[in-house]
């Protein structure tokens, strides 16, 4: 007798309503589930593009930086040859 008190079983008191609300909830709880995973997942994706691309324009800027110098070193040379002059 104690073995049926332990065993799990299904009463036919339940209504079939409300097993088949269960089975919904749970299909509506995996869809919507999947749906955000795949949303964060392609938002991912975009913001992991947007920083390789800032990425690359890192080095670009170090080489304008760089010319910009020069071009300041030049300008400072032609400017002081300038004042040399009477």
């Amino acid at each position: 007798m104690a073995n049926n008190e332990e065993s799990w079983h299904l009463d036919r008191r339940v209504p079939l309503a409300m097993i088949f609300a269960f089975v919904a909830q749970t299909l509506v709880l995996v869809y919507v589930g999947t749906t955000w995973k795949v949303e964060v997942e392609s938002r991912l994706n975009v913001l992991e593009k947007f920083d390789e691309r800032a990425q690359s324009q890192e080095s670009r800027v170090i080489v304008v930086e760089q010319k910009l110098t020069f071009i300041a070193d030049s300008v400072q040379r032609i400017e002081d040859a300038l004042a040399k002059k009477p």
